[in-house]
């Protein structure tokens, strides 16, 4: 008898991320309560690709305190002593040259319209996905233009985060990811283009 279980490394928890995000964002007029969980999948997708570009062969790179995780000169992912860089803190990293050098074509992230992804980017970690995570139980309300304002700029982060040079050897194929985020994007459009005309 096949035992069917659960098997997730970083690459392929990315992926699922995408994959979520883009499944609530089909259904959000079926049922509105899905904009929560694109937030929480978008949110959780853009932190797995960051910390995809940022990680070493060696695993490191993604680690605060990485020099205290070290055992006979190896690096111990299952340390405690350590801890997982939060969202802002990976962007801020994927920005940095020094970090973003480890292979041939890497690059750090650079956008004209870098102060409102940062801008969005701080909205979507504070003001959404934090307010759904850590829910208190407090009377909340955010339309569907606000949502896909914030995260419609963050597209052209991911853009950049597919991009085999930048993240390689994804499970996927390259097409079917940029396929996924380019309909994330059409339907965050789709969204704030309705918001406007209604």
């Amino acid at each position: 008898m096949k035992e069917n279980f659960l098997s997730l490394d970083e690459r392929d928890h990315a992926i699922d991320s995408l994959n979520q995000s883009l499944s609530f964002l089909v259904n959000v007029e079926q049922n509105p309560f899905n904009w929560k969980w694109f937030v929480i999948a978008f949110h959780n997708t853009l932190h797995s690709f960051m910390l995809l570009a940022l990680q070493k062969s060696d695993l490191t790179g993604i680690w605060h305190n990485e020099h205290k995780m070290r055992v006979d000169d190896r690096f111990d992912v299952f340390s405690d002593k350590g801890k997982l860089i939060d969202f802002m803190t990976a962007f801020t990293w994927i920005q940095d040259h020094k970090r973003m050098s480890k292979y041939i074509n890497s690059r750090p992230f650079e956008s004209k319209n870098i102060s409102e992804i940062t801008k969005c980017m701080k909205a979507l970690n504070d003001d959404l996905r934090n307010q759904f995570i850590h829910f208190r139980p407090v009377a909340w309300g955010a339309s569907p233009d606000y949502i896909s304002g914030i995260c419609y700029p963050l597209v052209e982060l991911l853009e950049f985060l597919s991009l085999k040079e930048i993240v390689p050897m994804l499970p996927w194929r390259e097409e079917a990811i940029t396929e996924y985020i380019f309909c994330i994007k059409c339907l965050l459009k789709i969204h704030l283009t309705n918001s406007k005309d209604g």
